[in-house]
């Protein structure tokens, strides 16, 4: 999805609907102040997934195991789900 780029006189003039318009879809725009990007405004949600992201990201415990995981996938070294949990799935 592109960003839309907008001057902070733009943003100023339209915000109350951009920010309706930023509930309704996910989208975003980038802010310039002289020409330059200055801000980005984002769906809430959008922004929410992104920090979760790069939190999740950012464990390098957890990246270990999913590293981890993968190549015990690719390398066909996996249980099934009932042998694991007793349980069928």
């Amino acid at each position: 999805m592109a960003a839309e780029i907008i001057t902070v006189s733009e943003a100023r003039k339209n915000f109350l609907k951009i920010v309706k318009e930023l509930e309704k879809i996910r989208n975003h725009y980038i802010v310039t102040r002289g020409g330059r990007p200055s801000a980005v405004l984002m769906n809430y949600d959008e922004y929410f997934s992104l920090m979760a992201t790069l939190d999740i990201l950012s464990d390098k415990e957890l990246m270990t195991g999913v590293a981890r995981g993968l190549t015990e996938k690719r390398e066909g070294n996996l249980f099934p789900f009932e042998d694991v949990l007793g349980e069928p799935y």
